[in-house]
């Protein structure tokens, strides 16, 4: 079960841009989550229940407290025992500040918590004021967002902590690497990247060069590589999915990549790492 993708969960709950959708669910060992992505962002809280939640292939304890964020490039499936109450919050990434999206890309590997105490106090308080917020006759999206900025705050906190340094925004290139980090599968060119840094194709290329000491297709290829490495050993895509799910646009260069970053094949990678 793990290793199907939910196709349908991409089709269902894909949302407009600036978006906020807020839910409180029900779920059990029926309609438990299979492995699936979104292309947008996705919070999390559990109140209720326990079970197993498996992010980036790395798997977590699901019980009252656990919440997790997930970024349009974090796969992730959920198993129950018996039944699980949670705060489904799915959020355009437009609707999110700048610091926020940029904090939330310095992560390499899945964000996720445990609330316990005040914080769980605080974080479940938050989520109940947007989903009364959410649920009224006119929701107002100003006071969702800083609602919204709140939670993620409160959530960060009890996450692994990145340096308050790194967090910062000081270059226009850094919005374009938060960018880059969180749309690789989707293969940005590098005009997409420079348009989101206000600068001329040219000039960003030498910008992102002089800041990261690599090219943009290097640090983006490297982004792919490093996924795809999640995915093979993770999960039981055949190699041909795995190349298109981590950006690439097509098996032949996936492959050609690959072993020339790894050493060896996707497949034999897979059987040398695979649990």
């Amino acid at each position: 079960m793990a290793d199907r993708i939910h196709k349908k969960a991409l089709e269902q709950y894909t949302i407009k841009d600036g978006d906020v959708s807020v839910s409180y669910r029900s779920i059990n060992d029926s309609n438990t989550y299979a492995l699936h992505w979104h292309n947008y962002i996705e919070i999390e809280l559990v109140t209720e229940g326990y079970g197993r939640h498996d992010l980036n292939g790395t798997e977590y304890e699901a019980s009252p407290g656990t919440v997790y964020i997930l970024r349009p490039s974090d796969f992730h499936n959920l198993y129950t025992e018996g039944q699980m109450k949670l705060y489904n919050i799915s959020i355009a990434e437009s609707a999110l500040t700048p610091e926020i999206l940029n904090q939330l890309a310095l992560y390499t590997s899945g964000i996720h918590a445990k609330l316990c105490g005040r914080e769980l106090e605080t974080a479940t308080a938050l989520a109940k004021l947007m989903l009364d917020e959410y649920r009224s006759s006119a929701p107002d999206s100003v006071i969702l967002q800083k609602l919204l900025d709140c939670f993620v705050i409160t959530v960060l906190k009890k996450v692994p902590s990145i340096s308050a340094d790194n967090a910062q925004e000081p270059d226009p290139v850094n919005r374009a690497v938060t960018y880059i980090n969180m749309h690789f599968i989707d293969d940005p060119a590098l005009a997409d990247a420079a348009n989101v840094a206000h600068y001329n194709p040219s000039h960003f290329s030498t910008r992102f060069h002089e800041m990261t000491g690599v090219s943009y297709s290097e640090y983006l290829s490297e982004l792919k590589i490093k996924y795809s490495k999640r995915l093979l050993i993770s999960t039981g895509l055949k190699v041909c999915d795995i190349a298109f799910k981590s950006g690439f646009s097509s098996q032949s260069n996936f492959l050609r990549v690959f072993k020339k970053k790894v050493g060896i094949s996707p497949l034999k990678f897979r059987n040398k790492y695979r649990r």
